[in-house]
């Protein structure tokens, strides 16, 4: 079917189905699960749509973001743009040579956000992910989005590569890291190297009452076009369309994939949340300077020269 095309008018059914519908019985049969999807809706109304029509759905109810709003989202913003400004980090660490990503979020003076997102993958698991994945991590390598580490025989990440990754962002564009988020999952090792960034350190449980804020922001920021991501991020934006929703029992969120879907991977989309939560919740403990407020107040009422 095509946009606009009227789903319930039996004849174009003919577009979707060329073959089925030039045989008298199938056709009937066609229109009968046609009648049905519109009766009872729901799984049935989808079902029809997806495998009789051709049509792309996805259920509205579990859909992290709205692609075409998220596509709004997609700027000319690079990380030259952000030198010298304040970021907080995100990491989703992976548990052996899966996906593993470094996020920066930068809080921008008008409300808005800049989402910097890079991966890593050991040189062992490229060719496997390639295939499994169905994903072009070659490509995203040339495009500079993932640096794959490593030799052949190396089949977990070396979280060095992140570390020196991160330090070399700071110093090449005189970032100011204001602290970061990271997942527990894998992070024992790693706690200690973190620690020579000398900024505060948030454990990001992975539980929906803890994500919650963080995510439903989130969403509300692509809503509104606060978020701002570089428009060549092709591994960022392909793995916020793998994100689906889910809660738990008192209706709070967490990012997640379907449980059958292993290999869409959605680990960019839990380092940004991740730095998004270490965003929220480490700016409310910085200290105001009182001082310097209150001379910014005094010249702009004229009291101060």
């Amino acid at each position: 079917m095509d946009k606009g095309d009227d789903i319930w008018d039996p004849k174009n059914l003919i577009k979707a189905n060329p073959f089925l519908a030039a045989n008298e019985e199938t056709l009937k049969t066609l229109i009968t699960d046609m009648n049905t999807a519109r009766d009872m809706g729901g799984t049935e109304l989808r079902d029809f749509m997806v495998k009789s029509l051709n049509m792309w759905v996805r259920n509205a109810e579990d859909q992290f973001i709205d692609a075409d709003k998220w596509k709004a989202c997609e700027s000319n913003l690079a990380l030259e743009d952000m030198r010298g400004k304040a970021c907080y980090a995100g990491l989703d660490l992976s548990s052996g040579g899966d996906l593993t990503t470094l996020h920066l979020e930068f809080p921008l003076e008008n409300g808005e956000f800049f989402e910097y997102s890079h991966s890593f993958m050991p040189l062992g698991r490229l060719e496997e992910h390639i295939e499994t994945d169905v994903a072009p991590y070659d490509i995203w390598e040339n495009e500079e989005l993932i640096t794959i580490t490593g030799g052949q025989s190396d089949f977990k990440n070396d979280y060095k590569f992140i570390i020196n990754h991160l330090r070399d962002l700071i110093q090449e564009y005189s970032l100011i890291l204001k602290g970061i988020g990271y997942d527990p999952h894998n992070a024992d090792t790693f706690l200690q190297d973190l620690e020579i960034f000398g900024v505060p350190l948030l454990q990001i449980t992975q539980s929906a009452r803890f994500l919650n804020d963080g995510t439903v922001d989130i969403q509300l920021n692509i809503e509104s076009k606060k978020l701002k991501y570089e428009k060549t991020n092709g591994l960022l934006s392909w793995s916020a369309c793998n994100a689906k929703i889910v809660k738990n029992s008192f209706g709070e969120k967490k990012v997640d994939k379907e449980p059958t879907a292993k290999t869409k991977r959605i680990d960019p989309i839990d380092a940004m949340i991740d730095a998004h939560i270490a965003f929220m919740k480490l700016s409310k403990d910085e200290k105001v300077d009182y001082k310097k407020q209150m001379e910014e107040y005094l010249k702009t009422m004229g009291w101060k020269k």
